[in-house]
């Protein structure tokens, strides 16, 4: 019987997690969902629309569409120790239902790319235009491998060391615009 009950609780409990995680996009407290929602609207135009925004541990994410294109946007915490920045990889990934890649062979169109510095920490701010093929797709899968490197020499996605962390951004449908 105790084992059906823990069998039980388990279950439940791994049901209540996802859904936990389904209705919270956001990771964070207020003061942090203010910051993004922020940071967000400085960089989506009237004529984009907001697909998701996300933030984990201090770095934001966010994706809006226009057509064919999305406009990808990160900001990422590189405050180093004595306030020298740490390098970084990023690679933006998107997957439709089928789990097929939808970027295009067009090179991304940079928006943005600068360090700011904000409450005493130091930001890297990348905005691009990326180039899609989203019309034969339902939804979209975005996630990000990241990787902050305490120095440059050593810092690639294959390279051994700093911890490669893959961060699910979002999943999200696709209607036409």
């Amino acid at each position: 019987m105790n084992l059906r009950l823990d069998i039980f609780r388990n279950t439940l409990l791994s049901i209540l997690l996802a859904l936990l995680g389904a209705c919270a996009p956001l990771e964070g407290n207020a003061k942090e969902s203010d910051a993004i929602s922020g940071w967000v609207e400085q960089y989506v135009n009237k004529d984009e629309k907001l697909l998701c925004q996300r933030a984990v541990e201090g770095d934001y994410f966010f994706i809006a569409r226009i057509g064919d294109r999305v406009k990808v946007g990160s900001r990422l915490d590189v405050t180093g120790v004595g306030g020298t920045p740490k390098t970084f990889v990023i690679s933006w990934q998107f997957q439709n239902e089928k789990d097929n890649h939808l970027v295009t062979n067009m090179p991304p169109s940079p928006v943005k790319e600068d360090y700011v510095k904000n409450d005493g920490k130091m930001y890297a701010e990348h905005i691009q235009y990326q180039t899609l093929h989203l019309s034969e797709s339902q939804k979209m899968r975005v996630t990000v491998d990241l990787k902050k490197c305490a120095n440059k020499d050593d810092c690639s996605m294959v390279s051994k060391g700093d911890k490669l962390h893959t961060i699910r951004i979002c999943e999200v449908p696709l209607s036409k615009q």
